[in-house]
């Protein structure tokens, strides 16, 4: 999910074909008969994950620092952290 959330940055097509590819041969190797896979609870697994990596997942940005370009975690843009922080102040 980091790779797909900062895929301008980090340039990472090749990365995510390559996820994408041992994902689908893992759902054939689980629908073959008699493979003792259980294809819901790795599914569930999978979307629990991909959620997860979602609202966790470091947003990053480039700055340029005296002409160097820096690259920092934008931490107001993750969406745990925003959820966080609006709960804290909801609470007294």
């Amino acid at each position: 999910v980091m790779l797909s959330v900062n895929r301008d940055l980090l340039a990472a097509e090749s990365t995510l074909r390559s996820i994408q590819t041992t994902v689908i041969l893992n759902v054939i190797v689980g629908l073959v008969p008699g493979s003792r896979v259980d294809n819901i609870s790795h599914g569930f697994g999978f979307l629990a994950g991909l959620a997860l990596g979602w609202a966790f997942s470091p947003r990053l940005n480039v700055t340029l620092v005296r002409g160097k370009p820096v690259v920092f975690n934008d931490v107001k843009k993750v969406p745990a952290r925003r959820a966080f922080h609006k709960l804290r102040q909801a609470l007294p």
